[in-house]
């Protein structure tokens, strides 16, 4: 060998020995990167599992209270029914009264009295 081929090599192994150094540098910045990645996604999938279970949550509470406004709802049906019914009965108990009042001559003070009562 020569000593003009002996310094080709030389050059080119220096040269083969900066690419390998910079390759390794990029290697460990590709590598940072990719765990930086790694740590975006997984805090990312603990964000969407978070929110999966918030949702679970929220649409529990919303069927929750749509029941029980389905039971309000029906209760505030059923008063109000009462009602009607209660008055109806008071209704039909005056003209009742009134009947009878008409039938037997008598005043209409008993009416007075009732309506106070």
């Amino acid at each position: 060998m020569t000593e003009g081929s002996l310094a080709r090599l030389e050059t080119g192994l220096t040269q083969a020995e900066a690419e390998a150094s910079a390759l390794s540098k990029a290697i460990e910045e590709l590598a940072a990167q990719l765990e930086a990645r790694s740590e975006e996604r997984r805090l990312a999938e603990r964000d969407t599992a978070d929110q999966g279970a918030s949702l679970k949550q929220m649409d529990s509470e919303t069927q929750r209270v749509a029941r029980r406004f389905e039971e309000w709802t029906a209760q505030a049906t059923r008063n109000k029914e009462a009602r009607e019914a209660k008055r109806s009965a008071i209704d039909e108990k005056r003209e009742e009264m009134l009947r009878l009042e008409a039938s037997t001559g008598r005043p209409k003070l008993l009416s007075m009295s009732c309506r106070r009562s």
